[in-house]
């Protein structure tokens, strides 16, 4: 898998926690992420770049240390914001 780009995903279970993962694949909808251990993502996150922005996302899957994230746009609604 080529690695893209560094990233850290970013959520709160007790506190804030931010685990670090590479991004292999990426497009306008979403991004393909592998970590160094397997992590029990949430539902959503925080997809935070490297030198860059933050994107909140949606685990649409996880696979051992990969996760395909999903890009939340602006308009979409968390089930507990219905």
């Amino acid at each position: 898998m080529p690695v893209l780009k560094g990233a850290d995903l970013v959520f709160e279970i007790d506190s804030p926690h931010a685990f670090e993962c590479r991004i292999v694949e990426i497009s306008e909808t979403g991004a393909r992420v592998v970590t160094i251990l397997p992590v029990r993502i949430p539902e959503y996150l925080i997809l935070r770049f490297r030198n860059g922005p933050e994107r909140p996302v949606r685990r649409r899957w996880t696979k051992g240390k990969v996760s395909g994230l999903e890009f939340i746009h602006a308009n979409t609604k968390k089930p507990q914001d219905r």
